[in-house]
Order: C-alpha cells, then structure tokens, then sequence
C-alpha cells in the first residue's frame, strides 16, 4: 500500500470512531431520558389522592378550565416533572358587617402553587391578583343583605381552586 492511502486508512478510522462514539452517546442519552420520564409517570400523584385545602367554613370545591384530555398522566412544564396544583390555605373574610360605617371588607387569602388569584363579589368576577398570598379591600354593597366571596386560585397549567365564604349584612 502507498504511504497516501495508509494516512487516508487511518484518518477515516479516526473518523469511524469519532462518530461511533457520539452516536453511542446519543444512546445513553435518550435511554437517560426515557428512564427519567418513566421514573416521573410512575411517581406522580394519583386520582386517589384527596383535595387539599379543606378548612373552617367547609371545603375546598375544585374547578377545572383546561380541556379535558385522554391522558392519564398529570400536566407537565418539565418532563417528568408533575405540575403542581394550587391550593387554598386560608381564606378569611369578616362574617358579619354593619353598613352604618362600612362599605368595603378586607379580605386576606393565602395559597400554594397558584399564577394568580381571581377575586369576586356575589359573581361579578372583577378582581384578579397576580399575589399567591395577600389582601384586598373589596366593596361590599349595603343593600340589605348578604353577599358571596369566592377566592379562586389558577395554577400554571389552568387548574382552578375555589372557596366561598357569605358575609352578612347585620342592621
């Protein structure tokens, strides 16, 4: 064999085996990955698991804006990671209010896992809070009688939490 065709034999072998490791590499790689994607379906919460967020005043009723899917794997923002769902920690209005001094009512929520935070009034739908935990001062119409707050928490993915508490109006 020529001298040019041996440099030739050889650097095509350094090739050949440049390029059988980085496809081995590509291997392990997604066989790394796909056993990390197992490891976090096998591991995610099940439908068994219990609503959280129950506390005085009764419990927490869950309420779902995404679409439904056929999956039975939780929503994810990582792979294999399970997107947490917001809960409801507390949720404090006053019970009773008297119209002689008052036209609003602080209202102080504190919630885990949650984007944002609507806030609402009998229904309205008129107040969203980026803050997972704060407070507010909310109107509180003095027609009468009672109203509805509702404390809606969204997660990440849309998944909605909801407290209700009434205020009653005293004379």
């Amino acid at each position: 064999m020529t001298r040019g065709f041996r440099r030739f034999l050889r650097r095509t072998d350094r090739e050949t085996v440049r390029q059988v490791t980085l496809g081995l590499t590509a291997v392990v790689v997604m066989v790394a990955i796909g056993v990390a994607l197992q490891a976090g379906r096998s591991g995610g919460p099940s439908s068994a698991d219990a609503a959280p967020g129950d506390g005085p005043g009764g419990p927490a009723s869950t309420v779902s804006s995404a679409p439904p899917t056929s999956s039975t794997l939780p929503p994810t923002t990582v792979p294999g990671r399970p997107v947490p769902r917001p809960q409801i920690v507390s949720f404090d209005v006053p019970a009773r209010v008297s119209c002689g001094t008052v036209t609003s009512i602080k209202v102080r929520w504190a919630t885990s896992d949650a984007t944002i935070v609507k806030l609402d009034v009998d229904a309205s739908g008129a107040f969203q809070f980026d803050a997972p935990t704060g407070s507010a001062r909310l109107p509180f119409p003095c027609d009468g009688g009672g109203h509805s707050y509702r404390l809606v928490a969204v997660g990440a993915d849309g998944h909605e939490v909801a407290k209700l508490r009434r205020v009653e109006q005293v004379p």
